[in-house]
């Protein structure tokens, strides 16, 4: 018998040969007998599969029966392969493997062809009728049967649909998790702000009442001193109130000495224009407040700044310092905020709010912060060297954002979209 073999690459494309590859295979056969005709050594080296036509029988009477290019005694057809399944996933077969107790992963789908040949779903093989195992890895039938194309497509569509309802169900578990911690700390943080308003404001309202009473006893005082000075005459009068000023600014600057900073600032608020009263009222409030906590310092002394006082400008300079690094970093922010160009104080405060925006819980709040610092010119290469260092740590949560902030800064884009798979921030893959 003499056969030609139309041969196929790996993407089933035909492969044109000058001289066709020819088998000639000598073998008895009887009536309504088969034979399968194969051969590694004439095929050329880029075949993966091949049809086999019939070209020619000798009879041993001697007579030859040709037959033409276009019947063909067997075709075969090229083997389908497992992963041309649509939206194909490796862990389906791990899947498949197990519900069938097989020993290992197919490959192939298991076909059936003409003349009673098939291909083996583990290796590709292609198989005779009368072969109950596989010539080449040996795996039987009855293994076969399971990785037909109906039942892999049929296991496969179940799979997939699970699996597709598990990853659902996995993005909206995260989902609720994340709305449920980011409602609590906001929850948290108004409670604390709704605690630190109630301190506030009796603080500032045992203040008040300290500095009415002082002002009181000033009052009755000052109405004792003058009914003394108007019994002894109007011109001494006159000249007692200028003595009383005195006396006054003596002891404001007494109690300015002793520490006692509230009475001083009340004492030289009450003489108002008399020397330099005024600007000595601001000194010992400023000296006053140092005696409070670090924020309302500074709050205190933004005021003191705002009068004019220029001294005020490195208290509050100090104070924001202090309080960055005791990590309050939004009162700090506002320190530096509030002093404009003294000193670094602006990049103090683009350094400071950026460390504020980093803190806090929300992703949408961190990614709006970084793309408003961006916006007033904080350095680029600054803020990328910060997220590589949050990647390095594995801290996913802190570099996305800045990643994201970064768009196109060298290869911010990049990071962004491996942390969303982290994430499993599915809108921005």
């Amino acid at each position: 018998m003499e056969w030609q073999l139309d041969c196929f690459d790996i993407l089933k494309r035909p492969i044109v040969c000058e001289i066709p590859a020819l088998i000639r295979h000598e073998e008895m056969i009887k009536a309504g007998q088969t034979t399968v005709a194969t051969s590694a050594e004439s095929l050329p080296l880029r075949t993966k599969s091949f049809m086999p036509k019939l070209k020619a029988i000798l009879y041993e009477d001697g007579q030859i029966v040709e037959y033409l290019q276009d019947v063909q005694i067997c075709a075969v057809e090229p083997r389908k392969s497992i992963e041309d399944l649509e939206d194909f996933n490796p862990e389906f077969l791990d899947i498949f493997m197990e519900e069938h107790a097989l020993s290992h992963n197919p490959k192939f789908f298991y076909q059936t062809h003409g003349q009673g040949l098939w291909t083996c779903a583990f290796c590709g093989t292609i198989n005779a009728q009368d072969v109950s195992e596989c010539r080449q890895c040996g795996t039987g039938v009855a293994h076969q049967s399971v990785c037909s194309v109906a039942a892999i497509s049929s296991s496969f569509a179940k799979w997939k649909k699970h699996h597709e309802e598990a990853l659902r169900q996995q993005s909206e578990l995260a989902q609720e998790r994340r709305r449920k911690e980011e409602q609590e700390e906001l929850e948290r943080l108004a409670t604390l702000e709704i605690e630190y308003g109630k301190k506030r404001q009796q603080s500032l309202q045992r203040a008040l009442e300290e500095q009415q009473h002082k002002k009181s006893l000033k009052r009755k005082r000052k109405i004792w001193l003058i009914g003394i000075v108007c019994l002894i005459a109007i011109g001494i009068a006159l000249w007692f109130l200028v003595f009383q000023d005195m006396l006054a600014y003596y002891q404001a600057d007494k109690s300015m000495r002793s520490g006692a900073y509230y009475d001083a600032q009340g004492e030289f608020s009450a003489l108002e224009d008399y020397r330099d009263a005024r600007q000595r009222s601001v000194d010992a409030y400023a000296m006053a407040i140092g005696q409070l906590r670090l924020q309302d310092q500074l709050e205190g002394l933004m005021w003191v700044e705002a009068q004019g006082n220029t001294k005020a400008k490195e208290y509050v300079y100090t104070i924001a310092q202090e309080l960055e690094a005791e990590g309050i970093y939004l009162a700090a922010s506002q320190g530096f905020s509030s002093l404009g160009a003294y000193r670094d104080s602006e990049d103090k405060f683009l350094g400071v709010y950026r460390k504020y925006v980093q803190q806090q819980p929300s992703m949408e709040f961190r990614l709006e912060g970084y793309q408003w610092l961006l916006e007033q010119r904080y350095p680029q290469d600054a803020l990328y060297a910060i997220a590589l260092t949050f990647f390095e740590k594995d801290d996913a949560d802190a570099a996305y954002p800045i990643f994201k902030a970064l768009g196109n800064h060298k290869d911010a884009r990049s990071y962004m979209f491996k942390l969303a798979k982290t994430l499993q921030l599915q809108s921005e893959l």
